[in-house]
Protein backbone atom coordinates (compact mmCIF):
# COMPACT_ATOMS: atom_id res chain seq x y z
CA UNK A 1 0.00 0.00 0.00
CA UNK A 2 2.72 2.48 0.78
CA UNK A 3 4.49 1.98 -2.36
CA UNK A 4 1.28 2.37 -4.30
CA UNK A 5 1.12 6.09 -2.38
CA UNK A 6 4.97 6.53 -3.71
CA UNK A 7 4.39 5.54 -7.05
CA UNK A 8 1.14 7.85 -7.27
CA UNK A 9 2.96 11.10 -5.76
CA UNK A 10 5.58 10.28 -8.12
CA UNK A 11 3.45 10.38 -11.18
CA UNK A 12 1.30 13.31 -9.86
CA UNK A 13 4.81 15.33 -9.24
CA UNK A 14 6.52 13.99 -12.81
CA UNK A 15 2.47 15.56 -14.44
CA UNK A 16 3.05 18.41 -12.54
CA UNK A 17 6.42 19.40 -13.81
CA UNK A 18 5.68 18.57 -17.68
CA UNK A 19 2.44 20.82 -17.22
CA UNK A 20 4.53 23.74 -15.89
CA UNK A 21 8.00 22.84 -17.14
CA UNK A 22 7.80 24.80 -20.22
CA UNK A 23 7.94 28.41 -19.07
CA UNK A 24 9.16 30.52 -16.23
CA UNK A 25 6.96 32.05 -13.68
CA UNK A 26 6.92 35.90 -12.69
CA UNK A 27 8.87 34.97 -9.88
CA UNK A 28 11.74 33.46 -11.68
CA UNK A 29 11.87 36.35 -14.24
CA UNK A 30 11.71 38.57 -10.85
CA UNK A 31 15.35 36.39 -9.21
CA UNK A 32 17.00 36.48 -12.78
CA UNK A 33 16.66 40.09 -13.80
CA UNK A 34 15.34 41.97 -10.92
CA UNK A 35 11.46 43.98 -10.41
CA UNK A 36 10.36 45.30 -13.49
CA UNK A 37 9.96 48.85 -14.56
CA UNK A 38 7.29 50.31 -16.47
CA UNK A 39 5.86 46.71 -16.93
CA UNK A 40 9.16 45.27 -18.10
CA UNK A 41 12.65 43.88 -17.75
CA UNK A 42 15.84 44.86 -18.14
CA UNK A 43 17.47 41.80 -19.98
CA UNK A 44 20.36 43.70 -21.22
CA UNK A 45 21.98 47.13 -21.54
CA UNK A 46 18.99 48.84 -23.86
CA UNK A 47 16.90 45.10 -24.48
CA UNK A 48 13.70 44.85 -22.33
CA UNK A 49 10.99 42.01 -22.40
CA UNK A 50 7.25 42.63 -21.77
CA UNK A 51 6.17 39.27 -20.21
CA UNK A 52 2.22 38.16 -20.41
CA UNK A 53 1.37 35.14 -17.76
CA UNK A 54 -1.67 32.68 -17.50
CA UNK A 55 -3.45 33.07 -13.89
CA UNK A 56 -1.15 30.09 -12.83
CA UNK A 57 1.87 32.49 -13.31
CA UNK A 58 3.49 30.86 -15.80
CA UNK A 59 4.80 32.93 -18.90
CA UNK A 60 2.00 32.83 -22.24
CA UNK A 61 3.90 35.14 -24.40
CA UNK A 62 7.51 37.10 -23.93
CA UNK A 63 8.01 40.06 -26.00
CA UNK A 64 11.72 41.10 -26.51
CA UNK A 65 13.05 44.26 -28.31
CA UNK A 66 14.76 47.36 -27.93
CA UNK A 67 14.42 49.52 -25.29
CA UNK A 68 13.13 53.13 -26.98
CA UNK A 69 16.14 55.51 -26.61
CA UNK A 70 16.67 58.95 -27.54
CA UNK A 71 18.64 58.83 -30.78
CA UNK A 72 20.59 61.67 -31.90
CA UNK A 73 19.59 60.85 -35.46
CA UNK A 74 15.24 60.58 -35.43
CA UNK A 75 14.89 58.26 -38.29
CA UNK A 76 17.04 55.33 -36.92
CA UNK A 77 15.65 52.37 -35.47
CA UNK A 78 16.95 50.78 -32.28
CA UNK A 79 17.79 47.43 -32.99
CA UNK A 80 19.59 44.22 -31.37
CA UNK A 81 22.51 42.04 -32.77
CA UNK A 82 21.28 38.33 -33.61
CA UNK A 83 23.68 36.98 -31.57
CA UNK A 84 23.01 39.10 -28.59
CA UNK A 85 18.68 37.74 -29.17
CA UNK A 86 20.17 34.34 -29.91
CA UNK A 87 21.95 34.11 -26.51
CA UNK A 88 18.78 36.10 -24.79
CA UNK A 89 16.48 33.35 -26.17
CA UNK A 90 18.66 30.39 -25.39
CA UNK A 91 18.64 32.21 -21.60
CA UNK A 92 14.89 32.32 -21.65
CA UNK A 93 13.81 28.95 -23.52
CA UNK A 94 16.77 26.38 -23.00
CA UNK A 95 15.95 24.00 -26.13
CA UNK A 96 15.24 21.43 -23.37
CA UNK A 97 12.41 23.68 -22.95
CA UNK A 98 11.44 23.92 -26.47
CA UNK A 99 10.80 20.21 -27.67
CA UNK A 100 11.63 18.87 -31.16
CA UNK A 101 11.53 21.25 -34.07
CA UNK A 102 8.69 20.71 -35.92
CA UNK A 103 9.65 23.56 -38.72
CA UNK A 104 11.31 26.56 -39.28
CA UNK A 105 10.13 29.13 -42.41
CA UNK A 106 11.59 32.27 -43.59
CA UNK A 107 10.12 34.96 -45.37
CA UNK A 108 12.56 37.31 -46.59
CA UNK A 109 11.22 41.20 -47.92
CA UNK A 110 14.06 42.96 -49.28
CA UNK A 111 15.34 44.66 -46.19
CA UNK A 112 12.65 43.12 -43.83
CA UNK A 113 12.90 39.26 -43.08
CA UNK A 114 10.45 37.02 -40.24
CA UNK A 115 11.72 33.56 -38.84
CA UNK A 116 9.50 31.71 -37.47
CA UNK A 117 10.67 28.67 -36.07
CA UNK A 118 7.59 26.00 -33.77
CA UNK A 119 9.31 23.43 -31.27
CA UNK A 120 6.74 21.27 -30.04
CA UNK A 121 6.64 23.42 -26.78
CA UNK A 122 6.86 27.16 -27.94
CA UNK A 123 6.90 29.39 -30.94
CA UNK A 124 9.69 31.80 -31.95
CA UNK A 125 9.47 34.55 -33.86
CA UNK A 126 11.99 37.01 -35.03
CA UNK A 127 11.36 40.13 -37.12
CA UNK A 128 14.65 42.03 -38.14
CA UNK A 129 15.29 44.58 -40.90
CA UNK A 130 18.38 46.53 -42.49
CA UNK A 131 20.44 48.48 -40.28
CA UNK A 132 21.99 51.63 -41.84
CA UNK A 133 25.03 51.25 -39.89
CA UNK A 134 25.51 47.86 -41.20
CA UNK A 135 25.12 45.28 -44.16
CA UNK A 136 23.78 43.00 -41.92
CA UNK A 137 20.11 43.10 -40.88
CA UNK A 138 19.70 43.36 -37.51
CA UNK A 139 16.26 42.34 -35.03
CA UNK A 140 13.83 44.78 -34.45
CA UNK A 141 10.99 41.93 -32.27
CA UNK A 142 11.30 38.77 -30.97
CA UNK A 143 8.19 37.13 -29.68
CA UNK A 144 7.81 33.67 -27.76
CA UNK A 145 4.43 32.03 -27.34
CA UNK A 146 4.22 28.77 -25.17
CA UNK A 147 1.82 26.39 -26.70
CA UNK A 148 -0.81 25.16 -23.90
CA UNK A 149 -0.46 21.59 -22.92
CA UNK A 150 -3.58 19.61 -23.52
CA UNK A 151 -4.22 16.51 -21.22
CA UNK A 152 -6.38 13.70 -23.17
CA UNK A 153 -9.00 12.55 -20.56
CA UNK A 154 -9.35 9.07 -20.08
Amino acid sequence: MCNKKRITMLIIMLFASVMTGTSQTRDEFRLKYGMPEDGHYLLRSNIIMNALYSEDGQAQVLTIEPENLSLGNKSEIALMSSATVTEIITELVPDSRRGRLIHSMTFDAGCSSTQTSEYEKVFIYRTLICSSQSEEKKEKLVEIKFKKIRVKEQ
